[in-house]
């Protein structure tokens, strides 16, 4: 089951088609095309604002009270125009660190486990060889090799 994009998803994708087709990295929108997109204008215009706000484009058009009334003009960058390749590449990086992670996380607990294990076979050799009594050296006498 695949997550449904969200507004400003939608909006880059029609934006990245329209991109397509133009010689420019500037594209338009019009109050017609939004059904096809289902955002109201309200919405549409709030979606472009915040995607100026991340630097994915900048409006060089649009009407003066935000509606669409006049068709909006917006200039992509380049982070908009490869969003989705970024946004895959950036997920990737992120499963390659967390399997760094799990990997750092398994190497730490065979040590410490390694580790637990030596100590407590030395203290069990060490036991078994103080059974075995080695002959002692009196003080009063002299020992000649």
């Amino acid at each position: 089951m695949q997550k449904q994009p969200s507004k400003e998803e939608q909006l880059i994708k029609f934006f990245i088609e329209k991109f397509e087709d133009s010689k420019t990295n500037e594209v338009s929108i019009n109050k017609h095309e939004l059904p096809d997109l289902n955002l109201s204008e309200k919405e549409a215009s709030r979606t472009i604002y915040l995607l100026q706000e991340e630097g994915l484009l900048k409006i060089k058009q649009k009407s003066v009270h935000d509606d669409f009334s006049v068709f909006w003009t917006v200039a992509l960058n380049p982070s908009c125009v490869y969003y989705f390749d970024n946004k895959q590449s950036y997920k990737k990086e992120q499963r390659r660190q967390l399997f760094n992670e799990i990997r750092a996380w398994i190497t730490l607990i065979i040590a410490i486990a390694a580790l637990i294990h030596s100590i407590y076979t030395t203290d069990s050799k060490s036991v078994s060889s103080q059974a075995y009594e080695f002959p002692s050296v009196s003080d009063n006498l002299v020992h000649i090799p």
